[in-house]
């Protein structure tokens, strides 16, 4: 019964994006006044870049070459985020990075590539796939990217216009499809390895996500490169960033500092609430986001709680 459920989903989620792409197909101008329940397949990506746009490492120089923030542990850290790449822009990125690589996918949204460039499902507020496990997720792309591949030519929209997280203008860009894939296949192409623990866009990761991820970073070889991206590379990315710098760097560095450290190296700085603008739909998830990131540090300094316990249960009582 389950798996009959689970294929009639997916047969819905199919015949919703065959309609969506037919209606793509016959827009041809600017699209306006978009319906905000209708999930966009939008460009993830400007063509012509050299690098993924937000890319740093935990090697590269503060914005702020006269700040006082501690440094220590950093160049040992040998982690990278940015923004989503495309198969140019990731092959570019890794030429900084010496040693084996984990792309560290924290998209919720279905997302992967055409041409070689990166494209996603953008619902409102880029809430694709709420209540969706990263398994169910990545069996979902397979079959859209399948579906994808049948089809000759396909209209992108790129984004020209959001008002509180609502595409309001969009222009198409026309692809004559040669090659399609999710982004699971281009990591095993370029003999990457591959870790989904999908966040929701603004938000704190899940409590099992947390999870994961400890187990994941348990097992790490001591020389390998954890890369980290979202779609804009600034709050999923910089908030693994600063969890990956407190489990590795936190008994002996201030949270202030790797939470300042990680916006002097291109992210955000996750504390300051201001950074949301008058995007008031996004302020009460930061707020959870920099409670979460508070929370984290102390299990991490807490003798009994990481790596003895899991976040979840030290989480509970705490």
């Amino acid at each position: 019964m389950l798996k009959s459920t689970t294929l009639l989903k997916f047969t819905v989620i199919l015949i919703a994006f065959i309609i969506m792409l037919c209606n793509q197909l016959l827009n041809a101008q600017t699209m306006e006044k978009i319906e905000s329940s209708i999930p966009l397949l939008v460009l993830d990506e400007e063509p012509g870049l050299i690098l993924p746009k937000a890319f740093r490492t935990s090697s590269s120089n503060f914005s702020d070459k006269e700040n006082a923030t501690s440094k220590e542990g950093l160049e040992d850290l040998k982690a990278a985020a940015s923004a989503q790449f495309s198969t140019q822009t990731l092959q570019n990125a890794l030429k900084s990075l010496e040693g084996p690589v984990w792309i560290v996918d924290l998209r919720k949204e279905s997302h992967g590539f055409v041409n070689d460039m990166p494209i996603s499902w953008y619902s409102a507020q880029n809430r694709g796939n709420v209540n969706e496990s990263d398994d169910n997720i990545l069996r979902q792309e397979a079959m859209l990217f399948s579906d994808l591949k049948r089809l000759k030519v396909i209209n992108v929209n790129k984004i020209e216009e959001k008002k509180e997280g609502v595409i309001e203008k969009t222009t198409p860009v026309h692809f004559n499809i040669e090659n399609a894939f999710p982004e699971v296949t281009l990591a095993n192409k370029l003999n990457l390895g591959y870790l989904r623990l999908g966040v929701l866009d603004h938000h704190r990761p899940e409590d099992i996500t947390v999870d994961h991820f400890i187990d994941f970073v348990k097992t790490l070889p001591p020389e390998s490169w954890l890369y980290f991206h979202c779609r804009g590379g600034k709050g999923r990315s910089t908030t693994f960033m600063v969890m990956y710098d407190i489990m590795r760097n936190g008994h002996k560095v201030s949270l202030e500092d790797i939470v300042a450290r990680q916006a002097l190296l291109g992210g955000s700085n996750l504390f300051d609430i201001s950074e949301e603008g008058d995007d008031n739909w996004k302020k009460e998830a930061a707020i959870e986001r920099k409670d979460f990131i508070t929370k984290f540090y102390k299990y991490v300094k807490d003798r009994r709680g990481y790596p003895e316990k899991s976040w979840s249960e030290w989480s509970k009582k705490h």
